[in-house]
């Protein structure tokens, strides 16, 4: 085992998803010098606030970052269920595999656990105080370390959906309560958040599907119940009927259960408060997963970017003007509607929007 590998976890959840290659896109040398020394520099910084002079080795660090990473898929709310947790981990687990993640990625996740522990209410003592203090300011160098990751990697090209997940991650920090918390903070991670969503197209990722929704400018936006004939003729051939082995009816109730995280036992000892939001379609290709992570990042930031309006409206600040703001730009599925629309015996008595 190489003195910083960690353990494998690539089975965490059931399956092993395959990587592609990612795509040499031409990023700048200095790119590729950060994408060679952000895990050095994070195990370092894992040590900087470290009380006396208890240092931890490589693989001890690279254990405690391990932790922190965990506890942020155990602690994340609903908002944050974007990450495909199997894919992220056959990464990040993986020595060779961990230089094609967004670092930005990785820093993000870590700086908003630490975030947390530092506002963790435990017993009020010496002893927590000076650990809380101590995870504020590993926090705050954390999302530094993640801004400036970002920043390299947009301005050298590296724009993914990774990076957009990043951008989300450090908005939701800014959005979360904290001691350097401004308006002026805010503002500039929802801006950046809304940009890459912007510049990736993610709100047009579905454009060419005729199940995506289409909005106007000027109506509320609203949604029609397909007719069911024409979604039993567009699910014949894409089923393999008894692959799935779902058997429903209008008097069977709901399937949400069966078709939710909460059906998978790794989910739920890993991902404990996401159990209701929709599982990830069964074999797919890379590239599907990655769509999906799409679409689901967009439906997550209208959640977000429609808090920070109600918070501006209440607050009398003025509102931004967002493209994920707006329903004409949208032409994107719901999360988990791909394979609900796929399954007949289900998709003959809902629709995959419900």
């Amino acid at each position: 085992m190489e003195q910083d590998a960690l353990p494998d976890n690539t089975q965490q959840f059931g399956h092993t998803v395959r990587l592609s290659p990612t795509p040499g896109i031409g990023q700048e040398p200095s790119l590729h010098l950060s994408r060679d020394t952000w895990w050095d520099y994070l195990l370092h910084t894992y040590n900087i606030h470290r009380p006396g002079s208890v240092l931890l080795d490589r693989y001890q660090a690279a254990l405690e970052v391990s932790q922190d990473v965990r506890a942020f898929f155990r602690i994340a709310t609903l908002w944050l269920h974007f990450v495909n947790v199997p894919l992220f981990f056959d990464r990040f687990f993986h020595t060779e595999h961990r230089a094609a993640l967004q670092p930005a990625l990785v820093l993000s996740i870590v700086a908003y656990t630490k975030l947390l522990q530092s506002n963790q209410d435990t017993m009020v003592d010496q002893r927590s105080l000076d650990e809380r203090n101590r995870a504020w300011k590993e926090s705050v160098m954390l999302r530094d370390l993640a801004q400036g990751s970002f920043e390299a990697s947009y301005n050298a090209g590296w724009i993914d959906i990774p990076l957009a997940q990043a951008a989300y991650i450090l908005a939701f920090y800014e959005m979360s309560a904290h001691q350097d918390s401004t308006l002026a903070r805010r503002t500039s991670a929802l801006l950046l958040l809304d940009g890459i969503i912007r510049a990736l197209g993610l709100t047009y990722i579905d454009a060419m599907d005729p199940r995506a929704p289409a909005f106007t400018a000027d109506a509320v936006p609203a949604l029609g119940r397909p007719d069911p004939t024409a979604r039993f003729d567009s699910c014949r051939s894409q089923m393999d009927n008894d692959s799935r082995g779902f058997k429903t009816s209008p008097l069977a109730g709901c399937p949400c259960q069966r078709l939710s995280l909460g059906s998978s036992p790794e989910a739920r000892r890993c991902t404990p408060i996401w159990l209701d939001m929709p599982r990830w379609q069964r074999d797919s290709s890379f590239g599907e997963i990655k769509k999906e992570e799409g679409r689901r990042i967009v439906w997550s930031s209208v959640v977000m970017m429609g808090v920070d309006a109600g918070i501006r409206l209440e607050s009398g600040d003025r509102q931004l003007d967002l493209h994920t703001s707006k329903p004409e730009n949208f032409a994107v599925l719901f999360p988990g509607e791909n394979e609900y629309s796929t399954i007949l015996e289900v998709a003959m008595v809902y629709s995959g929007k419900e």
